[in-house]
């Protein structure tokens, strides 16, 4: 009877110690900031956009910047497609070119893993705005 007992607690001390020693895995967000150049530019005007992204750990993410309005591509360290692969923490920036009058609006979202822990992190989306006018247009006074 004393052998059981001793396989017994013996087994109940190994769970003990097997969920005592397993890693716990906190998974939290990616920090990500957009910024602009400026908030209001001319139609021809370059824009400025910069994606800066950082986590406390090691990580590795694909982010996207994604545009809409009046504006073309103009280069940068982000591709035309917008695709920003994110290996720690850093920044990436492209230029747009302003080619009409309205609003242009620029946001980043996307999806990353601790390379150490393997957890999935988010990207809380972020976006910005640029206004775009036509300083050539003149208007007369009835």
């Amino acid at each position: 009877m004393n052998k059981i007992k001793k396989y017994i607690v013996l087994f109940i001390i190994s769970i003990l110690c097997i969920n005592m020693c397993a890693p716990v895995v906190h998974a939290e967000d990616i920090t990500v900031y957009i910024s602009v150049s400026a908030s209001e530019v001319n139609v021809g005007d370059s824009i400025t956009v910069t994606v800066s992204y950082s986590y406390s750990g090691s990580f590795a993410a694909d982010l996207q910047l994604s545009w809409s309005g009046p504006v073309s591509f103009s280069g940068g360290s982000i591709g035309g497609s917008g695709v920003i692969s994110a290996f720690g923490n850093g920044s990436a920036s492209a230029t747009f070119t302003a080619t009409g009058e309205g609003t242009a609006s620029f946001s980043v979202s996307g999806a990353g893993q601790d390379v150490v822990t393997e957890a999935d992190l988010g990207v809380v989306p972020q976006g910005a705005s640029v206004t775009i006018i036509d300083s050539s247009v003149t208007t007369e006074a009835p």
